[in-house]
């Protein structure tokens, strides 16, 4: 009868863990996972990842994901060399500092038909700067351009322009668009004096590749923005900014899914030793 009691709770605690592990979070707040990808021009793609908790669909639950809510989480500081360091230039290299603001996107569902924007509700700044370093490799003079204004107006993934320099003689400016889950595009000159369409597309996909439900354990989501930094000079560097978020389980669900394996192997072990137990007192 005890054995019969054991192997019930057992079973039930391996329940409870393969429970853990389904995608059926309908909770208002998920943890994610996420990256920031900064490309400009044709230099190698700055990655900056972190952690944080969403919030999603305005407390309302369910796994159509609606409305998406991130605060930080993500950061870091990289630097593009333009030239060799032993050689004197006017930018020898741009140093970069990203940090994800606090911000809403909304409506993701439902789909807008197009050419309507899908995100009405735009505002998620990327936070930080670009320093633009002049002369000297340390970047101990250098025109300091914010990635997004201190009223989270413009910006990198809000839109619009910022410029830095003053009336100086080194005039900066970043501009671009919203963030968008659609394809983001923005021109760029070539060598030849014409034109080229840069693209980048973003995506939105639950746990498996052809589910729409995101908002929930093992779904995931890629937004896309154009950006552009130009000097007063002529100097431009076309790019795109890349932020993927995915979902993940929360650390006591590995430690519940954890103890529910733990009940079955030791379930298992137990049955195959019974019958050998028995035949030895026969």
């Amino acid at each position: 009868m005890a054995g019969t009691s054991i192997l019930r709770i057992l079973s039930l605690l391996a329940t409870l863990g393969v429970a853990a592990l389904a995608p059926s979070v309908r909770a208002a707040e998920l943890r994610y996972e996420g990256s920031l990808r900064i490309e400009l021009g044709a230099f190698e793609p700055l990655s900056f990842a972190g952690t944080g908790v969403a919030r999603v669909n305005d407390s309302a639950g369910g796994v159509q994901l609606s409305t998406l809510r991130l605060a930080g989480g993500i950061g870091g500081t990289a630097t593009i060399p333009l030239t060799d360091p032993e050689v004197t230039a006017t930018l020898p290299l741009i140093r970069v500092t990203p940090a994800l603001g606090t911000g809403t996107l909304s409506p993701f569902w439902p789909i807008a038909p197009w050419p309507d924007p899908q995100l009405q509700r735009a505002a998620l700044p990327i936070r930080g700067s670009v320093r633009l370093c002049l002369f000297d490799p340390n970047c101990a003079s250098a025109v300091i351009l914010p990635l997004s204004g201190s009223n989270g107006a413009a910006g990198v993934g809000v839109g619009g322009q910022l410029t830095a320099g003053g009336f100086g003689t080194v005039r900066m400016s970043i501009s671009g668009n919203p963030w968008t889950v659609f394809t983001a595009s923005w021109p760029a000159a070539t060598q030849s004096g014409g034109s080229v369409v840069l693209q980048r597309t973003g995506f939105l996909h639950g746990p498996s590749s052809f589910s729409s439900a995101v908002a929930e354990s093992g779904g995931a989501l890629q937004l896309v923005t154009p950006l552009e930094i130009r000097s007063n000079t002529g100097f431009a560097l076309p790019g795109f900014a890349t932020l993927t978020v995915r979902f993940v389980p929360e650390p006591d669900s590995f430690l519940l899914a954890a103890s529910g394996v733990a009940g079955l192997l030791f379930l298992g072990r137990n049955t195959r030793r019974t019958p050998r137990n028995e035949t030895r007192r026969t």
